[in-house]
């Protein structure tokens, strides 16, 4: 079962990131980490990227692993339609509960205070309090953590294994230009994704509410990894390959 849920990439992508979020995370919280471009939370990377992970992933994902299939002649329609239910419904279907997830918890253990630090007990709700000009003080479960977490795992899953064997064989020019592209602009994506995560450790959140976050992202990918296997063997690749 482990076998299924982790292959050899994915684990040590889980390895990995767990000792990057538990040692990053104890030593800012040990030692004082000086301020940067990262720790400006305004900066354009997170606004332009960060804050929109999701839809980078899902858009940029998406049309690569159909790319890569299509190169290594699998059924394009058959392997179509197991990304759309994998990628699609599935990694956004963990999106939005892990996503709507924080906010809920954070909306039931915080409290509104106003300039003085003193509760405002009229409004119960972060959107409420903060949109009244006050502070809403509150268990934040790093969504950025859960959030570039869940985009590598992703993306080390559907594209790590068939892009190894597309780069294995040779394809059309047209076809190898826009798959290679395709493929490079994934694993930009993968570093951003790395680089912002290193910065959400340092600069961020409290150690539990960024080990929450991980441990969220791990639960969750085993449910996708599950919700996977189900496609797989309701739409096998006409090669049977199983990624």
């Amino acid at each position: 079962m482990a076998e299924r849920i982790f292959c050899e990439k994915t684990k040590i992508w889980c390895i990995f990131s767990w000792s990057l979020v538990l040692g990053l995370s104890t030593l800012s919280s040990v030692v004082f980490v000086p301020s940067s471009f990262f720790s400006n939370a305004e900066n354009i990377l997170n606004v332009l990227f960060v804050k929109w992970a999701w839809g980078w992933t899902l858009y940029s994902l998406f049309p690569a692993v159909v790319l890569v299939s299509w190169a290594l002649r699998d059924d394009f329609r058959q392997n179509s339609i197991r990304a759309i239910l994998k990628i699609g419904v599935f990694g956004t279907l963990v999106w939005f509960l892990g996503t709507q997830f924080t906010f809920k918890l954070g909306d039931l253990t915080g409290t509104c205070r106003d300039a003085n630090f003193s509760a405002v007990s009229s409004y119960a709700t972060k959107r409420l309090c903060r949109s009244n000009g006050h502070t809403w003080d509150h268990f934040d479960i790093s969504g950025h953590t859960f959030l570039l977490s869940w985009c590598i795992y992703l993306t080390i899953a559907e594209l790590f294994y068939p892009a190894r064997e597309f780069f294995k064989r040779t394809h059309s020019f047209i076809l190898e230009v826009l798959t290679v592209l395709a493929i490079a602009w994934n694993f930009l994506l993968v570093l951003l994704w790395l680089v912002m995560l290193v910065a959400t450790q340092l600069y961020f959140h409290t150690f539990a509410e960024k080990v929450l976050a991980k441990l969220l992202c791990d639960v969750f990918f085993i449910f996708y990894r599950l919700a996977g296997d189900l496609v797989n063997r309701l739409l096998p690749l006409s090669k049977a390959k199983n990624y």
